[in-house]
């Protein structure tokens, strides 16, 4: 399959005159046309600095020191702003997590859709006034907001989050993106509400090839929705592999301690709510070593002081998403 956009070793510091913290560390992943990736992880593991990365949207003193994010031939990280400004919104559009803060309180839904035409006119030649208004009304519509034409005129606090959260999707979605990064788009929403959110990404999925990058710490959504995980921790990816892969075989310590936190509805295999000791380590704290060994209950005197290499395990049958992991546990075993 066509290779949308390929992250290679990208790594991300804050930097000060002391010194630079890394807080992204050899960071590689790569998107199929078509396909949905996910990042899972604790909060503060870097998932939505990957994002952030990728859009060129770092936060200040905070920067991509090596590597290289590839895009229709071009490194994002080298291009000139103009160029940026060009691909961001128009190839490659984002949901923020927040809607609430993404979203101008003094501006209306309407407005704030139409900008996205005002911004991209390339995508939109020939739309008069009427045609753009039509569109996103057709936008909000597609994305399950009732009455669309009413919420047009309303602004975001007379919406509920779910709304809103949907109004950011549209407003994604507004250009027919190839590429569609959704950073935690279900967060604190009802079940109802999230298999709404999910079933409009796989539709635009399947209608118009559009590949996603799906960030979520819920690996039940990510199981639901995508076709490949990467399971990041401490600002790297430990493990990674087609879904199926991931649940069926994990082979990383953090990965299978992750999945032993979700809880099992199933009658009868009701177990306690497990979840891991400690908390994932602030930036920088760990120089030597696999960052999860001061948690992992497995870890030997190698994992404290060598970080463990990528060991590619197999092929996957689906898709073809090689399985990956970098784990002395799994090393040994095999």
């Amino acid at each position: 399959m066509e290779t949308v956009l390929d992250v290679k070793n990208l790594c991300v510091s804050r930097l000060s005159k002391v010194e630079n913290i890394p807080i992204l560390r050899d960071i590689s992943f790569s998107i199929k046309k078509g396909s949905i990736l996910g990042l899972c992880g604790e909060s503060g593991s870097g998932k939505s600095m990957c994002a952030y990365s990728i859009m060129r949207l770092l936060p200040h003193k905070i920067k991509a020191t090596s590597g290289s994010i590839l895009y229709g031939g071009f490194d994002l990280q080298n291009i000139s702003e103009t160029k940026m400004q060009y691909f961001r919104g128009n190839k490659i559009s984002m949901v923020f997590q927040d809607p609430m803060t993404s979203l101008n309180p003094l501006l209306t839904i309407g407005y704030q859709l139409l900008e996205v035409i005002r911004l991209h006119p390339g995508k939109f030649l020939n739309f008069s006034r009427e045609n753009s208004k039509t569109h996103a009304i057709q936008m909000l519509e597609l994305c399950g907001i009732s009455d669309p034409g009413r919420r047009m005129k309303q602004y975001p606090h007379e919406l509920s989050g779910g709304m809103r959260q949907r109004v950011m999707i549209a407003m994604a979605l507004m250009t027919n993106p190839d590429l569609l990064i959704a950073d935690e788009p279900t967060t604190a929403l009802d079940a109802t509400i999230q298999v709404q959110i999910l079933d409009i990404i796989k539709q635009f999925r399947k209608q118009y090839g559009m590949s996603v990058l799906f960030i979520s710490h819920d690996l039940g959504v990510l199981s639901h929705i995508c076709d490949e995980i990467c399971v990041m921790y401490a600002g790297r990816i430990c493990e990674s592999g087609a879904t199926h892969d991931i649940f069926a075989n994990p082979c990383h310590c953090y990965t299978k301690a992750f999945l032993r936190t979700i809880p099992s509805f199933i009658p009868g295999k009701r177990k306690p709510l497990l979840a891991i000791p400690g908390s994932v380590p602030m930036p920088g704290s760990i120089t030597d070593g696999c960052p999860y060994a001061p948690r992992c209950e497995e870890r030997t005197d190698l994992c404290c002081k060598v970080f463990p290499h990528y060991i590619k395990i197999s092929n996957s049958s689906v898709n073809a998403f090689d399985h990956t992991v970098a784990c002395h546990r799994f090393n040994q075993k095999i």
